[in-house]
């Protein structure tokens, strides 16, 4: 019985691991960090805009 908890758990690990690896491999953490740094830079400008005019 506890062969086959460890067994799945295992199961479960390499699974996880395989998505994990496809994410990388297609590019989506890249591409979400470039997303996520393009609106930080974008909100950044407007309120450096409003320091300088006030």
């Amino acid at each position: 019985m506890e062969y086959a908890v460890v067994l799945g758990a295992l199961l479960c690990v390499v699974v996880a691991l395989g998505a994990l690896a496809q994410a990388i491999e297609s590019g989506l953490f890249v591409q979400h960090a470039v997303m996520a740094a393009s609106h930080h830079v974008q909100g950044a400008g407007g309120g450096i805009v409003d320091v300088f005019c006030f």
